[in-house]
């Protein structure tokens, strides 16, 4: 049996589960998982069934001839390779640290709003709209699902408005 069948079918029985234990659950309980569960579900078996046509087609992956017909550059330098892990474990460490300072709605509008203006090189202004689209976003969330976003040192000592703090 091919590997990409067998992983496909895990995710078949994983999301099965998942969507089979939701209805365990109260009404308003089960919907969050169930729904996720279901268009999981759904997104597995279409991955099977296309891995069992390629198998039955013999259209072997190596060929270059699946759905994921990429070409890859396999001669970066090693030296670049570490540069950008070392960005990005950077990146990851500074917005924990920044969620533990500022707290995480602040964090995560800043972090947007420095993502899009240093990584993506997206102009001044795209990348403050897509910051305050982030906050939006987050007080949205926060006043629909009741949801109390961890507060940072700053937020502690200094009382900021809705929904900054």
């Amino acid at each position: 049996m091919n590997g990409s069948i067998l992983f496909s079918l895990f995710f078949v029985a994983l999301f099965s589960y998942v969507s089979y234990s939701a209805l365990g659950y109260v009404y308003l309980a089960r919907m969050f998982p169930l729904a996720v569960g279901v268009f999981a579900l759904v997104l597995a078996l279409v991955n099977l069934f296309e891995d069992i046509w390629r198998l039955r087609r013999n259209i072997a992956s190596d060929s270059g001839m699946g759905l994921s017909d990429l070409e890859t550059d396999w001669d970066i330098a090693h030296s670049e390779v570490w540069l950008k892990a070392g960005l990005l474990i950077g990146v990851v460490i500074a917005l924990y640290g920044g969620i533990w300072l500022i707290g995480y709605p602040l964090a995560m509008s800043i972090f947007v709003v420095l993502v899009y203006r240093f990584i993506a090189r997206a102009k001044l202004i795209n990348s403050c709209i897509a910051g305050m689209a982030a906050l939006g976003f987050i007080a949205f969330v926060a006043k629909m699902l009741n949801v109390s976003w961890p507060e940072g040192l700053i937020q502690k000592l200094v009382n900021l408005p809705w929904p900054l703090g």
